[in-house]
């Protein structure tokens, strides 16, 4: 028996007239069960547990901006937090999809949900052979939001018919977490193409004289 999990994350809101949200992302992890990941889920734990008690969880995009439970922390530490959890994902054996949209270029958000629906189509389709090797597909979300649930039922019900659904707590699910980390990097690269990152996202990433951009080049080795 082969069972595929694939996590999901998204970025942005339906608000097509946002300033501050002109990108929407979602993306699809997926994890072959069979490669287990217990070794760098424990790795990941100690590290944590020795060096950032109480940070079991590990959110990237408050923790570069240095919001909620991370307003606290040095930049030092949030870089060596980000690292870690860089390191989790880049050692498991995942791959993972991007479907990036400009939101300007839709007119409503009925418009932007049908591409997103009909882009997850044709993806699926293209990789039907890469599916029908699995069993069990399960899809981990934590029902976020509405409209991605919509797409992810409608579509993955109508293409393929071993596929079942799990809301997750992104605290209970390191490769949750990873999808996160994925889905803010490739947010911060369109950001980065059109020169809208933050100041608290530019001063993470760019020390002086020392540019912080390999780990997305090494992450997007895993696109699928």
């Amino acid at each position: 028996m082969k069972f595929l999990s694939i996590f999901i994350d998204e970025s942005g809101d339906f608000d097509l007239k946002s300033v501050h949200s002109p990108f929407y992302l979602f993306m699809l992890v997926f994890h072959n069960q069979s490669n287990g990941i217990s070794e760098q889920i424990e790795h990941l734990d100690r590290v944590l547990d020795r060096d950032h008690k109480g940070f079991s969880y590990i959110h990237a995009g408050p923790l570069i901006r240095r919001e909620n439970q991370y307003k606290h922390l040095t930049i030092d530490d949030r870089r060596h937090m980000f690292i870690q959890m860089y390191e989790f994902t880049r050692r498991c054996q995942i791959n993972y999809r991007t479907f990036s949209y400009q939101k300007k270029n839709f007119k409503d958000k009925l418009d932007l949900e049908a591409k997103m629906a009909k882009d997850l189509r044709i993806f699926i389709e293209e990789k039907l052979e890469f599916f029908n090797e699995f069993n069990e597909i399960v899809l981990y979300y934590d029902n976020g939001q509405n409209e991605i649930t919509r797409v992810l039922n409608t579509i993955f019900n109508y293409s393929l018919n071993n596929v079942t659904f799990k809301k997750v707590y992104p605290i209970d699910y390191k490769l949750f977490q990873a999808s996160d980390l994925i889905c803010t990097m490739e947010l911060l690269e369109l950001k980065m193409e059109v020169s809208k990152l933050s100041k608290s996202e530019t001063q993470f990433f760019f020390k002086p004289k020392e540019p912080q951009r390999p780990y997305l080049r090494t992450i997007r080795k895993f696109r699928f």
